[in-house]
């Protein structure tokens, strides 16, 4: 098993390394884990991650990325139903995301928080109010368990055999969490409903971008 912790090696990789400007991705949104070296393994998405992590999410002292980890090629249809309730159930990793960007006296700024949370802890922070309501508790819980069964039938719909699973390491002040990454065979992408692929800079027109 290979473990990578914030220094890594670039050599399963192309070297070749180049860093894209506004030029390269013509204004469009790209995925954080894509914007920086090409994508010419699954191991070059989380370099990008690494490298993108402390510019791109603003409270990234309090989110930290520790590391990332190769765990297993999908084998069988038994490892990707194993991974589907894994990655999805009461007390898989999610995300938490708030932010907003535009220009303030000529000048470009940007705020972006990702705090990691789990569907347990969402729960237990429903508002008093709600939590007092047995009809309202037993209608949130519901829409949850609804929405993580979604996630996981998502999961078994896009996930071949061939597939890579990796494993990304959070730390906040009071938890480290775990959270589970999926690499296609196809192409070396990350799924496009990975929690994390949605982090994306939207480029204007401005020709300088200033974090």
């Amino acid at each position: 098993m290979k473990k990578i912790i914030l220094i890594s090696t670039l050599i399963v990789c192309n070297i070749s390394i180049h860093s894209q400007n506004l030029e390269d991705i013509d204004r469009k949104k790209i995925s954080i884990y894509e914007y920086g070296i090409p994508i010419t393994s699954c191991e070059c998405n989380f370099e990008n991650l690494l490298n993108n992590w402390n510019k791109w999410v603003t409270n990234h002292e309090e989110t930290m990325l520790l590391s990332y980890e190769y765990i297993e090629q999908l084998q069988d249809m038994e490892r990707i139903s194993h991974y589907a309730n894994l990655m999805y159930n009461w007390n898989s990793t999610g995300f938490n995301k708030s932010g907003n960007n535009g220009v303030k006296n000529g000048t470009y700024f940007r705020e972006f928080n990702l705090v990691p949370v789990s569907f347990s802890e969402i729960i237990e922070n429903i508002p008093k109010e709600i939590v007092k309501d047995s009809v309202k508790m037993i209608a949130a819980r519901h829409s949850i368990e609804e929405e993580i069964a979604g996630m996981r039938k998502n999961f078994l719909q896009n996930v071949q055999l061939g597939d890579k699973v990796y494993l990304l390491k959070f730390k906040t002040k009071t938890k480290i969490y775990d959270y589970y990454v999926v690499c296609l065979n196809e192409n070396n992408k990350i799924v496009p409903f990975d929690f994390l692929f949605d982090i994306k800079e939207q480029w204007g027109k401005l020709k300088k971008i200033n974090y």
